[in-house]
């Protein structure tokens, strides 16, 4: 099984661990995105 965190996300990564996933691997510079915001 694979999960994607899209970003540095402590809570979800600490959750996916308690889990049994581990890094396999990283996408590095893929997208920017100016604002993060939600109207």
């Amino acid at each position: 099984m694979l999960a994607g965190i899209a970003s540095l996300n402590s809570g979800s990564i600490a959750f996916h661990q308690r889990h049994g996933f581990r890094e396999c691997g990283r996408f590095h510079h893929i997208c920017r995105k100016k604002r993060d915001i939600l109207m």
